[in-house]
């Protein structure tokens, strides 16, 4: 869904609803997206730190790192409002997998409001970001605008802003070598021999790891990471 943190219903806000979801007998792990950073409160940020079953994962789109850019694509927030809500959700949480969506070549996007792109995601370090090119959508307001970046200059800030978030992505990564994570288990992983399997941890990271025995979708197994890459941890069953 769309700013599913937004959803009330009567006096049931979204903190009070996924707070009733994870009771229900069964249910190991719930994760959510996407966020709208207007609604991601104080409360919402306690009750994944407090509730094993919610993940710590937070998708929180900021589409631009420019303070013009977000006010021509009417966010209602600040670079430092967004700022804000990681730094608040890191101290609330503890180290959550922080993602986030990211559209370079948006109609009057000026090289010094991609620089502010680029700035932010360096300052904030996220685990994953989705980037995009600007493209027109009839129905949109923003079709009313004049789509005056080039594709040549949107290709090479895409190119810059993904290389960058890799190597981020890569040096967070590297960070978890040694360390055990429980994985939920989705499958094979298609890509390899038989006998991988691929899950997620609760940070959202995919994991790839070795077994000799089946494994089901749905086990929640434990491994060590021994090696990561800018996308995927490697590890071995314990």
């Amino acid at each position: 869904g769309q700013n599913v943190n937004s959803y009330r219903y009567g006096d049931v806000d979204f903190p009070r609803l996924i707070e009733r979801v994870s009771q229900i007998d069964g249910a190991e792990r719930m994760r959510f997206a996407t966020s709208h950073p207007k609604d991601l409160s104080p409360d919402l940020l306690r009750i994944i730190a407090g509730n094993e079953k919610i993940c710590s994962h937070i998708h929180l789109a900021v589409q631009s790192g420019s303070n013009a850019i977000l006010k021509a694509m009417n966010r209602n927030y600040t670079r430092e409002h967004f700022i804000s809500l990681i730094t608040r959700a890191r101290e609330i949480i503890g180290d959550p997998g922080i993602y986030t969506d990211i559209i370079v070549g948006y109609p009057g996007e000026s090289e010094h409001d991609f620089e502010d792109t680029i700035d932010l995601v360096e300052q904030l370090r996220f685990d994953g970001v989705f980037c995009f090119k600007y493209s027109p959508r009839e129905g949109t307001k923003a079709y009313e605008l004049k789509d005056d970046i080039s594709e040549e200059d949107k290709a090479t800030r895409l190119i810059r802003l993904n290389a960058l978030q890799k190597q981020i992505a890569f040096e967070r990564n590297s960070k978890l070598i040694g360390s055990m994570q429980r994985i939920l288990v989705e499958g094979p992983d298609k890509k390899r021999k038989a006998g991988h399997f691929m899950g997620r941890t609760d940070t959202n990271k995919i994991a790839i790891f070795h077994h000799k025995n089946q494994v089901s979708v749905g086990d929640m197994v434990d491994i060590r990471i021994n090696e990561v890459s800018g996308m995927t941890l490697f590890g071995e069953l314990i």
